[in-house]
């Protein structure tokens, strides 16, 4: 069971990575997120 949990949460942290890389690889700013910045205007 222990190793199983170990193999997902590696999996997570590569993909983690990946995203990260890809994301700086084509220059897209990560940080504006639509969900957030819709939420903000709802509570203002």
């Amino acid at each position: 069971m222990e190793l199983y949990i170990t193999k997902k949460f590696m999996l997570i942290h590569l993909l983690n990575h990946a995203s990260i890389y890809l994301v700086v690889k084509l220059k897209i700013d990560p940080t504006p997120v639509n969900t957030v910045e819709y939420l903000k205007e709802k509570i203002n």
